[in-house]
């Protein structure tokens, strides 16, 4: 049972020779995406900073579940609130 399971993982996982060339591909890699996260997070620190002076900040804080690293990412994809209630105005009229 043990052999077929071994069998079947080794038929069933892509694998990579156990090469040098092997070893700095994945290396290479892991570089990459320590240097991407890195990047990732100076961006959310960012956006947190510059979000918390926003005025909806802490509306958006109050919804459940949205913390200080959804809240920026939030406030980003809404974009600019007022232009809601310029809309809902022209509606009015």
């Amino acid at each position: 049972m043990a052999a077929h399971i071994f069998a079947t993982a080794q038929n069933g996982i892509p694998v990579l020779p156990n090469t040098p060339s092997t070893q700095i591909v994945i290396t290479e890699a892991i570089r990459v995406l320590h240097t991407v996260e890195a990047s990732r997070d100076a961006i959310l620190t960012q956006m947190q900073a510059l979000a918390k002076t926003l005025p909806e900040y802490s509306l958006v804080r109050e919804m459940p579940c949205i913390g200080d690293t959804l809240a920026p990412r939030l406030i980003a994809q809404i974009g600019d609130v007022r232009r809601f209630h310029k809309l809902a105005d022209n509606r009015m009229s």
